[in-house]
């Protein structure tokens, strides 16, 4: 190594790997993401300079759906919410930095969102997807309403509220993308503040009501669960809370949560498998046909997700990103 007769290597070498078989994609992927982001470079390079919040984690390509009000990736540079002023049913895109911040209103050149809506309500309308599947979501019924955080780590940062009111579900009837495999691995991310909890809230739900078919959480109970297969993880109020999963049955060996970055310990759980259905509907806020019960009161900052295992390392790096301001 270093040394081939004639030629000579001049320089360091971190890391030296040769393997028995052919890797696949997905394999050296893998590898190169826990490469780059367990080790600190202070080569003297120019840094790189990043329009995404998240595009040094070079994990574009990783999710199936992913919605904040903030650019997460270089890649996607089209709108990121659009609204609908209450009063006179006006609609926008409305457009953000990485940080958060509002950058453009659609047909206008104020930049204030306060002065453009002018004493209205923002109706959320559509939420779009940044990860370039275009599964947008939007209001099953009713809209709910866009608005800035007022308790760390989101103050001031766009969010939407759901309420429990009237039915405020944001909706996809075919996540189908998402789904790869009966028994999905997955990494989702959701940011969020619960205001008050009453019975089994729904922030989100993947699949339909019947034995692990459903990837689901409630933040009243903390309840990380593919319907009839639980882990409890108590009431979770505010945070990034990241669900992983490695595949293999719902154990707290393969099923695994994390609030800011910080893995917890859970109860319950099943050797049972998921088994998610082909083309699998999608619902944020809400989950409007089991009922009222199943509505979350709070705010939903971001949710971003990834049909693989990312790994710990990552969720701790990619938590620590979306909550900062």
């Amino acid at each position: 190594i270093g040394n081939s007769g004639f030629t000579y290597y001049s320089g360091a070498l971190d890391d030296f790997r040769v393997f028995k078989r052919e890797l696949n994609t997905q394999e050296v992927s893998a590898m190169y993401r826990e490469y780059t982001q367990s080790r600190i470079y202070t080569l003297n390079v120019p840094a790189r300079i990043t329009t995404g919040t998240l595009d040094l984690y070079n994990i574009y390509n990783d999710f199936s759906g992913a919605y904040a009000m903030r650019r997460l990736f270089e890649e996607y540079a089209d709108a990121h919410v659009r609204i609908e002023r209450s009063s006179d049913t006006t609609q926008a895109d409305l457009y953000f930095d990485k940080d958060g911040n509002l950058t453009s209103i659609e047909n206008s050149v104020e930049t204030n969102l306060t002065t453009w809506l002018n004493g209205s309500i923002a109706e959320v309308v559509k939420w779009y997807d940044q990860s370039g599947n275009t599964n947008h979501v939007e209001p099953n019924s009713n809209s709910p309403e866009l608005i800035v955080g007022t308790v760390a780590p989101f103050i001031g940062r766009y969010g939407i509220y759901f309420g429990t009111a009237e039915d405020r579900e944001l909706y996809l009837a075919n996540f189908g993308n998402f789904r790869t495999t009966a028994d999905q691995p997955h990494t989702i991310f959701a940011g969020y503040r619960g205001i008050s909890f009453t019975s089994a809230q729904n922030l989100f739900a993947i699949g339909t009501p019947a034995t692990n078919q459903t990837i689901a959480f409630h933040p009243n109970n903390g309840n990380y669960y593919f319907y009839s297969n639980d882990m409890l993880y108590g009431q979770l109020d505010i945070g990034t809370v990241a669900f992983r999963y490695s595949g293999g049955g719902g154990t707290s060996a393969n099923k695994k949560l994390y609030l800011d970055g910080v893995v917890q310990n859970g109860t319950g759980g099943s050797t049972s498998s998921l088994n998610l259905a082909t083309n699998p509907p999608l619902r944020i806020g809400h989950y409007s046909s089991r009922g009222s019960g199943f509505r979350f009161d709070g705010n939903v900052f971001h949710i971003l997700f990834a049909n693989s295992d990312l790994g710990e390392n990552l969720i701790q790096n990619i938590s620590t990103s979306m909550n900062a301001s």
